[in-house]
């Protein structure tokens, strides 16, 4: 696997250009992961910390997702995975109290 320092996505053949960004690639243009993570922080990768983030603000979640779903695909999973959890969480607490609520 290769990864275009230009736009930081992963991808198996070698060409001429990035599938991508269509950036030319060279013998500097192609890097590791871990390269692209230290020198650019550009590279897609699954945020844990944004997805418990989203659990408990979730509307945070699906701004990101809905901002940046196309450029960070693995990124973004994570915040609307967060998003979606935290809002069934907040949906089941809320059941819960009303109920008590209700019939207590």
């Amino acid at each position: 696997m290769a990864v275009c320092t230009n736009c930081g996505k992963e991808f198996d053949k070698i060409g001429t250009s990035c599938p991508y960004c269509h950036a030319k690639l060279g013998v500097t243009s192609v890097a590791s992961k871990s390269m692209v993570n230290k020198f650019h922080g550009r590279y897609d990768d699954k945020n844990n910390r944004l997805m418990i983030l989203s659990i408990f603000i979730p509307l945070i979640g699906f701004i990101e997702y809905y901002k940046n779903k196309d450029e960070y695909p693995l990124r973004t999973s994570s915040a609307i995975i967060g998003a979606i959890t935290g809002t069934i969480i907040y949906l089941i607490i809320i059941t819960v109290i009303i109920y008590l609520l209700l019939f207590s």
